[in-house]
């Protein structure tokens, strides 16, 4: 039943290459927002900024407060990272709105993604405020053989980003599904609305911990903060 509403078949097959539904729908996600990123670039203005140039300043400036809290003065490092992470899993999160399509971040492949990326711009902070010799020496301090464990302890958390937003948000469709089921084409719109919102929530929190797991980076290697 669910597969008739589907805009896009399970897999695309275009000669010898297969792509999965997820992928399109990724693809279609990153297409809307370098089309929206064009749109506010032309649209921005000193004097009379619209409604969509309000809502963006906001959300850097609260985000670059909340980066400072955390990070100090060295949170312009990490600052377009979590922008962009926010901002595309949010976008992923909310498509599930739209008939026919689903959210990326359902699919396990898509959590691991971002966690993933988490994961390299963490070690690559490292390497490049200490360098690679001295930052990848302490995974094998106090003692070499606690290398594994060191190894274990980064790929453990980088999966518990990627399970836990895969979790709440296949959750969260499930329920939909079978409200939808329920209700029909009479589903509230209040629920609609927490939807959404639980969206965003899932987009906002995965930036947290992935917030708080990049500052591990200056804690570790006691990168001392730069004077205003």
């Amino acid at each position: 039943m669910i597969e008739i509403f589907k805009v896009f078949p399970k897999t695309l097959q275009i000669g010898f290459l297969k792509i999965e539904d997820t992928v399109l729908i990724t693809w279609v996600i990153m297409g809307l927002l370098f089309l929206f990123s064009l749109w506010i670039k032309r649209n921005l203005s000193l004097y009379n900024p619209g409604i969509f140039q309000l809502i963006l300043e906001a959300l850097v400036e609260g985000a670059e407060r909340l980066c400072k809290e955390v990070i100090k003065n060295h949170h312009y490092k990490v600052l377009p990272f979590l922008l962009t992470l926010w901002i595309f899993i949010g976008a992923c999160n909310l498509i599930g709105v739209v008939p026919g399509l689903f959210p990326p971040t359902s699919d396990l492949n898509t959590p691991l993604a971002f966690a993933f990326s988490a994961f390299l711009m963490r070690h690559l902070l490292g390497i490049q405020l200490k360098g690679a010799k001295k930052y990848l020496g302490h995974f094998f301090k106090p003692f070499f053989f606690l290398f594994p464990l060191h190894l274990l302890a980064e790929i453990t958390r980088s999966l518990a980003l990627a399970i836990r937003l895969f979790g709440n948000i296949l959750s969260g469709e499930f329920v939909a599904l079978i409200l939808l089921g329920i209700a029909g084409l009479f589903l509230p719109i209040p629920f609609i609305m927490l939807h959404l919102l639980f969206g965003l929530l899932q987009a906002y929190l995965f930036g947290i911990l992935s917030l708080a797991f990049l500052s591990q980076v200056f804690e570790e290697n006691k990168i001392p903060e730069k004077e205003d």
